[in-house]
Formats: C-alpha cells, sequence, structure tokens
C-alpha cells in the first residue's frame, strides 16, 4: 500500500480536518530498477466523495494525460449553498400528485436503525462475535472476465426468456446472487440474510450530472432464508435484487430522504436469527478509464482498522472484476471452492 499512498495521507475525517490536508491526494512511485513503471495511487476521503465522484476525478486525470479536454464538478462559491439540498428540493416540488408504486415500500432499507446508544452498543458486540469468535476476515477475491461470463449469462439469458423480455439483470445484480449463494453453499443455519445495498441517487436528480459528492441512498432485499438457497435459481436472486432497486428508485423516495427517513445517523440493524450483509458496487468508480494509459492493477482498499462484517463491494477492472468485503473465513474459503469449479 505504501508504493500507492503516502503514509502521511489522512486516514479519517477528523485527520483532515485537522491537518488541513488537501481532499485529493494522487501518490507516484517510480521503481529505480524499473523506471519505465509509474505507479499511481488515488485517495479521496469516503465522507465527501462517493464512487461516482471518484470517478469523475479518475476521467478527468485520465484525459488530461491524454491531453483531453474534461469538465469539472460545479463548486458552489456560496459555502452555505448545498447543490443536493437543491437538487432534493426541485424534485420533490413536482412530486405533489405522484402516489408511491405498490411495492415501493420494499426499497425502504428495513434492515437499518437510527443511531441509539443501546444499538451501537450491540454492533460493537456483533463485530467482536464475528472477528473473535467466527474469524470474520478482510480479504478479496478475484473474478477474470471469463469466469464473470460464465456465470452473468446464463442468467441473463433465464431472466429474458424467463420474463419474455419484460425484465433484466446486470452484471452486478447477478455477482451480488452469486456471493450469497456461494457462500452458504454448505450451509444448514436456520437463520435468514438481511442484505442492504446501496444506490446511486444521481438518476433521480437530473441536474447533478457532474455532483461529486455523496448522493446515495439505500434499499433492501426481502428477507431470505438460508435454507432456501440451495435450491433457489440465480436467476430469482439476481431479479429480486433488481426489483427492489428499481422499487427504491422512485421519485417519491426522495421525499424520505429529505425528511431523514433513508438518510442521517443510521446504523446497520443486529436481530438475532438473522446474517446482515451489506452490499455495494463501485464499478460507477470509472477505473478502467484509465484505458490507453496501462494496465489498471488497482482496486478500492479502505484504510479503515476493521470492515464491517458481511460488507461487499464490487469494483470493475480491466479484465475482471474484484470483490473486496469482510466475512467469515470459512465464507471466504467456501466462496473459493465454488470459485475453483469455473
Amino acid at each position: 500500500m505504501s508504493l500507492f499512498r503516502h503514509p502521511t495521507t489522512p486516514k479519517t475525517a477528523a485527520e483532515y480536518a485537522k491537518t488541513k490536508s488537501p481532499l485529493l491526494a494522487i501518490h507516484l512511485t517510480i521503481l529505480e530498477n524499473q523506471p519505465e513503471l509509474v505507479l499511481l495511487g488515488i485517495c479521496l476521503p469516503h465522507t465527501i466523495v462517493d464512487a461516482s465522484g471518484f470517478g469523475m476525478v479518475v476521467e478527468a486525470l485520465g484525459k488530461e494525460l491524454k491531453g483531453e479536454e474534461w469538465e469539472a464538478p460545479p463548486f458552489p462559491i456560496d459555502p452555505e449553498l448545498n447543490f443536493l439540498e437543491e437538487a432534493l428540493e426541485e424534485e420533490i416540488s413536482k412530486l405533489e400528485k405522484l402516489e408511491r408504486t405498490p411495492n415501493s415500500e420494499e426499497g425502504i432499507p428495513r434492515d437499518f436503525a437510527v443511531a441509539s446508544f443501546w444499538g451501537k452498543v450491540f454492533l460493537v458486540f456483533h463485530l467482536l462475535v464475528e472477528y473473535f469468535w467466527w474469524e470474520a476476515e478482510t480479504k478479496n477475491l478475484f473474478l477474470g472476465e471469463d469466469v464473470v461470463r460464465e456465470i452473468v449469462e446464463p442468467v441473463k439469458r433465464e431472466v429474458k426468456e424467463m420474463s419474455e423480455g419484460r425484465e433484466f439483470v446486470s452484471t452486478g445484480d447477478v455477482l451480488l446472487a452469486w456471493v450469497l449463494k456461494s457462500a452458504y453453499a454448505n450451509d444448514s443455519s436456520q437463520n435468514s440474510i438481511a442484505s442492504t445495498s446501496v444506490f446511486s441517487l444521481r438518476p433521480l436528480l437530473p441536474s447533478l450530472p457532474l455532483y461529486p459528492h455523496n448522493a446515495l441512498g439505500l434499499f433492501s432485499l426481502p428477507h431470505i432464508p438460508i435454507y432456501s438457497l440451495s435450491t433457489t435459481p440465480l436467476s430469482i436472486l439476481a431479479l429480486t435484487h433488481r426489483r427492489s432497486l428499481l422499487s427504491a428508485r422512485h421519485p417519491s423516495t426522495l421525499a424520505l430522504i429529505k425528511s431523514g427517513r433513508l438518510s442521517g445517523d443510521l446504523i446497520p440493524k443486529r436481530t438475532w436469527g438473522y446474517d446482515n450483509w451489506h452490499f455495494s458496487n463501485q464499478s460507477k468508480a470509472g477505473i478502467t478509464k484509465f484505458e490507453g494509459l496501462g494496465r489498471v492493477v488497482g482496486y478500492f482498499s479502505h484504510t479503515v482498522p476493521f470492515a464491517m462484517p458481511h460488507t461487499v463491494l464490487f469494483t470493475e477492472l480491466e479484465r475482471g472484476v474484484m470483490i473486496l468485503g469482510s466475512m467469515r473465513r470459512s465464507r471466504w474459503e467456501t466462496l473459493a471452492r465454488v470459485l475453483d469449479g469455473y
């Protein structure tokens, strides 16, 4: 990591504020014995910028290095001005006569709760159990483009045929379903899975095409009994995720966000009898937009001392997808065994 990130680069929002460090840190390393090889690392605090905002930086830097023009995100002259707040107000004002679709309540993140003292205590207890009893580990798993194709394409065909072309699933939907189904391949637990995913608000806010800061929402899948995973096709799991996303990506969701119901001081809710998972597709970060400047070998690496157990990030690279996350050691081992079958 030291080849891509200077040791003085802050790791927390408090460190950024205390040191008054620039939010963007670009670190170059030229190897003495291989001067033709240049390593480039980009660091941005997630408290300020989400994956889409990170992608804007990556794309701009790539264009600058190739001598191409690029457009900078808008910068508010008034420090009190909040582009996201204004965009929310603008879109909500159009919703006076709009009613929620019948299934849209499925998109509300039932597996998060407003932070409370006892909620935080129980969350810390859960972390200790996962790391010290179940030996949770933060690792990564790379799926080459051939493997991704072998996993994804049959599922996409099946969904298209099953819905007669009316519905579709993305690569991200399928890979999320694959991780859940594969991680429990040898599990007969009576628990259920409570899975929450992150989605970008930008498709709902057309006035924010270049907004680089966090503009995210959360949505939950219906709870899934673990014993049913072995007999549930990947296509059904992927389609469930897609339908939940579409349900959450509804204009009236903005009103819930504005009211604080889907934002603010939320923490993952922990309930006995449930395995809580959290997914985020980081492909919007646009790492592959460095195309033509050399081979991309990096991926998202968070600098927090530990990751929330069963938190999984998907990052698209030049020749496949990197899965980065934290989960029980036994589940990493099960994933690796399933992957060996491809």
